[in-house]
């Protein structure tokens, strides 16, 4: 999974009343880049579109994240838990590279900063 899509799918996590035009200022990318993620996250099965009913705007949709999209997720963070840490073979002689998975696990869970 992409970087562009985990940011994506943490900031509907937190609010899935967000316009393209919103996500798209809130993380910094462009609008084009915004909707050729959403396309790719529904198409994995993680979001659904639907139409926002009490909108006056009637093209106005929001992103709900699926079942899918959590299991996935919780998938992830096992795999994270239990990966073994090895040396990298560069820094082998000097000290083992021990990845810090609590680190990565922040950027599965954490909220979103904004970018500058």
């Amino acid at each position: 999974m992409k970087e562009s899509e985990f940011y994506v799918l943490r900031e509907l996590s937190q609010n899935n009343n967000l316009t393209q035009r919103e996500l798209s200022k809130r993380l910094g990318l462009s609008l084009g880049s915004i909707n050729f993620v959403l396309k790719a996250l529904m198409k994995k099965g993680y979001i659904k579109m639907q139409r926002f009913k009490d909108s006056g705007n009637k093209a106005k949709y929001i992103y709900v994240l699926t079942p899918k999209w959590l299991y996935d997720k919780a998938i992830l963070t096992k795999e994270f838990i239990n990966k073994p840490n090895k040396p990298n073979k560069r820094n082998k002689r000097n000290k083992p590279n021990k990845p810090n998975k609590l680190n990565q696990l922040y950027f599965l869970y954490s909220p979103i900063t904004p970018r500058p």
